[in-house]
């Protein structure tokens, strides 16, 4: 018989591969970008596959997006938008990020 994957499986494999693709990215950023070089696009993606409170409760209290929170924190902003998205961004990106983030209609599962 054919082999099967087990698709709760698959689907967390597929949320743990994007949440370390952004760790990656995240950590080959230089830490001291200004809001001016910022030429990035802007992605808001939406995660609603598989356990959607655990993945959140990673973002939000995992290791791996803790010196996001922390820097974050210091600078006098939180990773969750009034929304309820997270945004996990350098804190002299969240400028930029907020002025993006007007022009779409985010939600808890963003």
């Amino acid at each position: 018989p054919p082999a099967t994957r087990d698709e709760e499986l698959s689907r967390l494999q597929v949320d743990e591969e994007w949440a370390d693709a952004v760790e990656r990215r995240i950590a080959t950023a230089g830490p001291d970008m200004s809001q001016a070089e910022v030429r990035e696009s802007i992605y808001v993606h939406r995660y609603g596959c598989g356990d959607t409170e655990a993945f959140r409760q990673l973002l939000l209290n995992g290791r791996e997006f803790s010196e996001v929170r922390d820097a974050l924190g210091k600078a006098g902003h939180s990773c969750v938008h009034e929304s309820g998205a997270l945004l996990l961004v350098r804190p002299s990106h969240v400028d930029a990020v907020l002025n993006a983030a007007r022009r779409q209609e985010l939600r808890p599962y963003h």
